[in-house]
């Protein structure tokens, strides 16, 4: 009679066996690659706040005090502030950015810790669009896009852990108008707050239709942003900064960069629209579309068809079509996609059994054998597949893609690093 035999074809067999001896270093994988992206996300913020970095500080400085210009209520609060506390501007923009990452981690882990890890999306987890993407290309260190990221993370905490959310929900909202304010592209992943209140629990959501109201307020704001405020004007905003002892290098990146109109930029996109571009756009519907496979795969209810999603993770992308159109930092607009898509796919593990230990299993395996070596070979080779062969750059050409990106990192550079703030964009 044989014992402890396996089930299945040989891709039901794989498909299982890594959870049934791998699960219990998942976490704790999980939590030291957050240890280490954090370490480096706020070394490189604190260098970069230090020389005044024209991009990540310059972004956040962009104010009011120059008239109603585009993203300028987000440079507004922190010039109050900054006044409030007199810690000087540069400083005040890395508490933000530091606190509103380490809050966005600290959430996504704090709800993983309840999640039952599957093989596939530990791979995720790794992937170069994901935490890993700000220490391939340091440039995309401090980003507005942190906000984002924030706000989805105590979305889904809502969605996941708080009951009667009609009134939240309603605030949360008004918060994300805020947010479109600050930053336009907020607008164009709002699509993704609603997928996670579809797929939250209804006794925890009174109405699915309670996280529509999220793109609403978000289209509000962009409205306001289109008709009301006008474009950044970088030399009246590098003078209100320089007049209150600014670096005069944090105009040379955003401020000072200038761009033109959205007809003019779109009519240059559709100018120069050639087989290149033909080639960056395949670039970009591929790592999002198998980012987003490599989530759900596993997760997916039994007897459901992938066509659904698939059509699903393709409209994500043509929605934010317009900012691939209207910006060239195409590396950073497909890091949304798959952070969101890593973050969202929490809503669909299992509960775990005993949360409280790190090192659970979620069933008793006494009596599992001891997998064999090809498993664990397999499973390494699968991982390195997915995840080390390519590496996204932020910007600014239409090369999104470097293969073995992450060798080439760790082969050139020393553990943690940056790269110098130049205007690459």
């Amino acid at each position: 009679m044989k014992a402890h035999t396996f089930t299945g074809d040989r891709k039901q067999v794989f498909l299982f066996e890594p959870d049934r001896f791998l699960q219990r270093y998942y976490f704790p994988t999980i939590a030291l690659l957050v240890l280490f992206t954090s370490v480096h996300y706020l070394r490189v913020a604190y260098l970069q706040a230090m020389d005044w970095s024209g991009w990540s500080i310059g972004e956040w400085l962009i104010n009011l005090e120059a008239g109603w210009v585009r993203r300028g209520l987000g440079g507004q609060i922190v010039l109050l502030l900054s006044d409030a506390t007199s810690i000087p501007m540069n400083w005040m923009a890395l508490v933000i950015q530091v606190l509103s990452y380490l809050v966005f981690v600290g959430l996504f882990l704090t709800i993983l810790r309840k999640k039952a890890i599957t093989f596939w999306y530990f791979v995720a987890c790794f992937a170069p669009g994901f935490l890993l993407f700000t220490y391939y290309d340091s440039m995309a260190v401090g980003r507005k896009e942190v906000l984002l990221y924030l706000a989805f993370a105590v979305w889904l905490w809502i969605c996941l852990y708080v009951r009667q959310a009609t009134v939240i929900t309603f605030c949360f909202s008004l918060v994300c108008l805020v947010l479109t304010l600050i930053h336009e592209t907020f607008f164009f992943y709002t699509p993704y707050f609603v997928i996670v209140g579809l797929l939250s629990n209804n006794a925890r959501m009174n109405s699915r239709w309670q996280a529509w109201l999220i793109p609403s307020f978000s289209f509000l704001g962009a409205l306001i942003t289109v008709f009301l405020f006008e474009p950044i004007n970088g030399a009246v905003v590098c003078n209100s900064l320089l007049a209150r002892g600014a670096a005069e290098v944090v105009c040379s990146g955003i401020i000072t960069f200038g761009a033109p109109n959205a007809s003019i930029l779109l009519g240059q996109y559709i100018s120069h629209f050639d087989k290149t571009t033909w080639f960056a756009v395949f670039q970009v519907f591929a790592v999002i579309i198998i980012s987003g496979g490599i989530v759900l795969r596993g997760l997916i209810l039994p007897g459901r068809s992938n066509l659904p999603y698939a059509f699903g993770l393709l409209l994500l992308v043509f929605f934010s079509a317009p900012l691939f159109m209207l910006a060239t930092d195409w590396g950073r607009w497909i890091s949304m996609h798959v952070t969101l898509l890593t973050c969202a796919g929490v809503m669909l593990l299992k509960e775990r059994e005993n949360p409280k230990s790190l090192l659970n299993h979620t069933a008793n395996y006494a009596s599992t054998p001891r997998p064999c070596f090809k498993t664990y070979l397999i499973a390494m080779a699968l991982f390195a597949l997915v995840n080390m062969t390519y590496s996204l750059q932020h910007c600014c050409d239409k090369t999104i893609i470097v293969l073995f990106g992450p060798f080439k990192k760790i082969e050139n550079t020393r553990l943690f690093s940056v790269v110098s703030d130049v205007s690459q964009q």
